[in-house]
């Protein structure tokens, strides 16, 4: 996800007709001083997924992998 949202910051990855967050980062990043927002929702919405795939990912490997150094420590 973050590779995609990279490249289409950078204008090469998915094109114009098609909505993903790096194409409204990029449309937002021109407008930043008139109104921050355009910017400001879509880079939230990044963070949050990042943050929340990165807690699930956390919280499936201790509970697939008791083993894991994550968790409860005997």
């Amino acid at each position: 996800m973050l590779a995609e949202t990279g490249l289409s910051f950078l204008g090469f990855g998915v094109k114009i007709p098609d909505v993903t967050l790096g194409s409204l980062l990029q449309a937002g990043a021109g407008t930043l001083a008139a109104s921050p927002w355009l910017f400001w929702f879509p880079a939230a919405a990044l963070a949050l997924l990042t943050v929340s795939m990165a807690l699930i990912a956390d919280g499936l490997r201790d509970a697939f992998d008791p083993s894991s150094s994550g968790g409860a420590r005997r």
